[in-house]
C-alpha cells in the first residue's frame, strides 16, 4: 500500500493538500492533532493526515483492512442498519465483522465530503466514528452547519464518558429524533375540525387535500366536507370538486371572508373541513394578503404549511417565513419521491421548529401519504 501523511494548520487544509497530489480516489487512514512539545510550545497547531491509494478490489477483500489512526469509521453497511432496527432505546450495529470494502467506501465517502464542503469543523475529528456520521449527514442532504451542530453537541455529550464509535452514533440518532416534533391534526373524539392547508404555488396542495379526505372517508369513516378558497385556478376548483364527487362528501367554493363563514355554518355537520387555499408565489404580496383577511383570528381555523421537498433549502425557509403570518401550526411535506437527498427537512425544521403531520411520496390517492412519525422521518432521510 502507498501510504502518505500530509500536514497542515487545519485538517482540511492538510486534505486539501491529498486531494491535490493524490486525488479524488484516495483513502483518508487517519487524522490527528499533533501535540505542542516542550520545545515549541507556542508553535502553531498541526493536524496530521495520513492518506493511501486505494489497492484493487481484489486486493482488499484478500485481507482485513487495519486503520493505523486514531480516527475509527462507520462503514455505510452498519450506517443503515443501525437505522433500521433503531427503536429510540437502543441503537447501534449488529456486530463488527464488517465487509472490508464497505468501510473502504466510506472513508472514500468522507474525501467526496471534503470535495463538496471544505469547511468542516475541526471537532468532527476529535471522537471516533464522528467524521463517518458527519459524512453522511452531509450526502443525506443536511446542510454542512446543522451536521456540524449535530456532531458537536453529540460530542459534547459524550466527551466525558466512556465511549464508542456505536454509542457516538446512538447520540447523533438520538439528537436527530429529538428535533422531530409530529403532530396528529385531527386528534380527538367529538370534536370538528377545520383546517386549510397553505403553501407555495405547485407544491401539491389539491392532491394532499384528496388524500386526507379519503383516508378520512374511507379508513376512518370521518363526515368530510371540502372547502375551495381559490379563486384564481379553476382548474384546481374543479379538481377538487371532482374528488368530492368520487367520494360522495359536500363541496362549496368560498371566495372571501363572508363566504367562507357562511359555507363552515353550512357544514357544521360535518366532522373534518378541508379548505384548499391558492398558492402564493415568492413576490405575492398580493394574494398573501387575501389569505390573511379571510383567515383572521376569529375564524376557528388552523391551517398547515404545505411545502415540496423539491425546493431548494433557501426556498423552503423563504416561504415558511413568508407563510409564518397566517400561523400555521405544523408542516406537510411533499414529493418525497421526487427528491434522493431529503436531509433539508432537519435544515427547515430547525430554522422554524413546527411539527410535521404529514409526508406525501407520490400523485396516488389517497395510498402515497403518511402520517409523520420521527421514526418515519428518520428512515426517510437516511434509508
Amino acid at each position: 500500500m502507498n501510504v502518505k501523511t500530509f500536514r497542515g494548520r487545519s485538517v482540511q487544509q492538510a486534505v486539501s493538500m491529498i486531494k491535490a497530489e493524490i486525488g479524488p480516489d484516495a483513502v483518508i487512514l487517519s487524522t490527528k492533532r499533533v501535540p505542542k512539545n516542550r520545545t515549541n510550545p507556542y508553535g502553531e497547531q498541526v493536524f496530521e493526515v495520513t492518506a493511501s491509494m486505494p489497492e484493487k478490489e481484489s486486493s482488499i477483500k484478500s485481507r482485513k483492512f487495519v486503520s493505523s489512526g486514531q480516527s475509527k469509521f462507520c462503514p455505510k453497511k452498519d450506517f443503515k442498519n443501525s437505522l433500521e432496527d433503531f427503536d429510540f432505546k437502543a441503537a447501534g450495529k449488529k456486530g463488527s465483522n464488517d465487509d472490508v470494502f464497505n468501510e473502504i467506501q466510506s472513508l472514500k465517502d468522507l474525501l467526496f465530503t471534503f470535495q463538496k464542503n471544505e469547511n468542516v469543523p475541526e471537532y468532527v475529528f476529535r471522537f471516533p466514528g464522528a467524521s463517518s456520521v458527519y459524512s453522511k449527514l452531509v450526502e443525506s442532504g443536511l446542510s454542512s452547519s446543522l451536521s456540524g451542530k449535530i456532531i458537536k453537541r453529540a460530542y459534547s455529550m459524550e466527551k466525558n464518558l466512556k465511549s464508542t464509535p456505536d454509542s457516538f452514533r446512538k447520540r447523533v440518532f438520538e439528537d436527530i429524533v429529538s428535533m422531530i416534533d409530529t403532530k396528529n391534526i385531527f386528534e380527538g373524539q367529538g370534536q370538528r375540525y377545520a383546517s386549510a392547508f397553505i403553501g407555495p404555488t405547485g407544491v401539491g396542495k389539491t392532491t394532499t387535500i384528496a388524500k386526507i379526505a379519503a383516508d378520512l372517508t374511507i379508513n376512518q369513516g370521518k363526515k368530510v366536507g371540502l372547502v375551495s378558497v381559490d379563486n384564481y385556478r379553476i382548474g384546481a376548483l374543479e379538481q377538487l370538486k371532482t374528488y368530492a364527487a368520487i367520494l360522495g362528501v359536500p363541496f362549496m367554493p368560498a371566495f372571501d371572508r363572508a363566504e367562507l363563514e357562511k359555507v363552515l355554518s353550512r357544514m357544521r355537520s360535518r366532522d373534518v373541513i378541508l379548505i384548499d387555499t391558492a398558492g402564493v408565489g415568492s413576490y405575492d404580496a398580493e394574494k398573501l394578503n387575501e389569505l390573511k383577511k379571510i383567515f383572521s383570528d376569529s375564524v376557528s381555523v388552523s391551517s398547515h404549511l404545505v411545502m415540496s421537498l423539491t425546493s431548494s433549502r433557501e426556498n423552503l425557509k423563504e416561504a415558511a417565513l413568508k407563510f409564518s403570518e397566517l400561523a400555521p401550526s405544523s408542516y406537510i411535506f411533499t414529493k418525497m419521491d421526487e427528491v434522493k437527498n431529503k436531509g433539508h427537512i432537519l435544515d427547515q425544521i430547525d430554522y422554524m421548529d413546527l411539527p410535521v403531520s404529514f409526508v406525501t411520496n407520490g400523485q396516488r390517492v389517497p395510498e402515497d401519504i403518511e402520517k409523520a412519525t420521527p421514526k418515519l422521518i428518520l428512515k426517510k432521510i437516511f434509508i
